[in-house]
């Protein structure tokens, strides 16, 4: 204590203040700040009894210093800052004054503080909001004037939905999903919906927001109105309701209501968007991403699905219809399919199109299926640019159907051209340039004379190369009567087993008039393979 008195400076120790809360999801986080240690100097020395002593430095600052080796400092009552210098250790007892005052300081740096300490309203203050702000930003916490509005038991859960309510509302920007109308069931219950029509989704611009507004028999946790700004697609304009979720969907009576509104009406679940998100991650992925987002309402839909359910009504009526007109039918929707195909026109609408006129050629696909042609399924036959139907047709009416050419012999020679694989089918085209007999100049007449030539030394050779699988014969001498005879005739040279299990590459689903319209069991194993 007399060296202390002695000396006029000293080296304070550093100090370290620490704190914590508990998030709404029971999670901790924590702050900690460390103050540096600091020389300073002692303007007077008051001692207290042997082994304390207060100092007082050069700026006004008190401190005691108190010299201990297990003493209680909660008991001392002193509202001042306390360091204890342990010297329990017996190396010191037996140093010499002027050694004791050269390591005093290094013992005072090495002092452990007790007590308040002169900085401790302004630094706790500051390390507190840190935590907070950890809190905050983890999607776990908010600010003191908000947590009011989240109720008298907030949790994550409700944190969250009141989240994204508030961003939503900051943002005045949302991008929606696609408008989908999809057909989940077999192709044979509903077909008109199995590939579905939609309006892609957008970034929207939203205006008049209002939360937990009373919309007749429902309270949408958002409300706004969509602009017209550039590029919006027209079915997203008007107003808009958004509701949020976290865990559990809406209920069947909650999603009642609002389909009975009629008013687009877009669920967000936010319990969807993953894992630990900092708030600028779940900003992002509200409002710019679609993974969390579904319309539970909307009237373009409801118009679309009953546009479909109109329509099916019509076509099954058709589907009824004698063999040799549902036939007909079937191949010109194949070429109402092939036309637009053909247009190479990629936007929403003429995606539209061809989706639908796709389900209209799988619809009567279907219903020849159950009049006991089961190899109308196979979409080989008229889904692709190149396909049977297409060629047939074009040969038939000495028109061009499924293709950007211009003339019949285009197709003919894109026939030639093509590869091996496709060489088996060639005799049911040299079938039908011999049964309806296109017109053809001399030069096309000639090499349509080499190419039969061809193919018929290589079937009597044995050769496999064009020996196709009779599997559609049945079905096209019922679509093109005028082929009947020659597809009743086998082709020339060896016959093989065409069975169709034999046929690399071409599977053919085993189908039942009276059975399922889609692959199970064996047939669903050889289709994976």
């Amino acid at each position: 204590m007399e060296l202390l008195r002695r000396d006029n400076r000293l080296v304070l120790p550093a100090r370290r203040l620490g704190t914590k809360i508990i998030g709404l999801s029971g999670k901790a986080y924590d702050a900690w700040l460390t103050t540096p240690s600091e020389t300073v100097s002692i303007r007077a020395f008051e001692a207290c009894d042997r082994v304390s002593a207060i100092l007082t430095l050069d700026d006004g600052r008190q401190l005691l210093v108190r010299l201990t080796g297990s003493i209680d400092p909660r008991e001392d009552g002193l509202i001042m800052p306390v360091i204890h210098l342990d010297v329990d250790d017996p190396r010191i007892a037996g140093l010499s004054p002027e050694q004791l005052k050269s390591k005093l300081n290094l013992l005072v740096e090495k002092g452990v503080w007790c007590g308040p300490h002169w900085d401790e309203a302004t630094l706790v203050g500051p390390l507190h909001q840190s935590v907070v702000d950890q809190a905050v930003n983890a999607l776990d916490w908010v600010s003191e004037t908000e947590i009011s509005e989240l109720g008298p038991s907030p949790t994550r859960e409700t944190l969250l939905h009141w989240l994204a309510k508030k961003i939503i509302q900051r943002e005045r920007r949302l991008r929606v999903p696609d408008l989908v109308l999809w057909k989940h069931e077999p192709l044979a219950s509903n077909p008109l919906m199995a590939e579905g029509v939609w309006r892609a989704g957008q970034l929207l611009e939203l205006e008049d927001i209002c939360l937990e507004k009373n919309l007749g028999h429902v309270r949408p946790d958002v409300c706004a109105k969509v602009t017209d700004s550039n590029g919006v697609d027209p079915v997203f304009l008007g107003p808009l309701a958004i509701e949020i979720t976290v865990t559990n969907g809406m209920s069947d009576e909650r999603l009642a209501k609002i389909r009975e509104g009629g008013l687009p009406t877009l669920e967000i679940n936010v319990g969807l968007l993953g894992g630990d998100l900092d708030l600028e991650q779940f900003t992002q992925l509200l409002i710019t991403e679609t993974t969390a987002k579904k319309w539970v309402s909307h009237p373009w839909l409801d118009a679309q699905r009953r546009s479909h359910e109109d329509e099916l009504v019509f076509l099954r009526s058709q589907s009824k219809l004698p063999i040799d007109q549902l036939g007909r039918i079937f191949l010109e929707a194949v070429e109402a399919h092939s036309t637009l195909r053909a247009k190479d026109d990629f936007g929403h609408e003429s995606a539209e199109r061809r989706a639908k006129a796709l389900m209209k050629v799988r619809f009567f696909a279907d219903a020849l299926v159950a009049q006991g042609y089961p190899e109308a399924a196979d979409d080989k036959l008229y889904r692709l640019q190149g396909c049977l139907l297409d060629r047939l047709i074009s040969i038939r009416d000495d028109r061009v159907v499924g293709y950007k050419v211009e003339s019949l012999w285009q197709i003919i020679n894109s026939i030639l051209c093509e590869g091996s694989s496709n060489s088996k089918w060639q005799t049911l085209y040299l079938s039908a340039i011999k049964v309806y007999n296109p017109p053809l100049c001399e030069k096309h007449l000639e090499r349509v004379g080499e190419w039969r030539t061809s193919v018929l030394e290589s079937l009597k050779a044995g050769e496999s190369k064009y020996r196709r699988s009779t599997r559609f014969d049945r079905l096209l001498s019922m679509l093109f009567p005028a082929m009947a005879d020659v597809l009743s005739k086998p082709l020339p040279g060896p016959q093989k087993n065409t069975n169709l299990q034999e046929q690399v590459g071409d599977f053919v689903p085993k189908y039942s008039a009276k059975g399922p319209m889609w692959l199970t069991g064996e047939d669903l194993e050889i289709w994976a393979q």
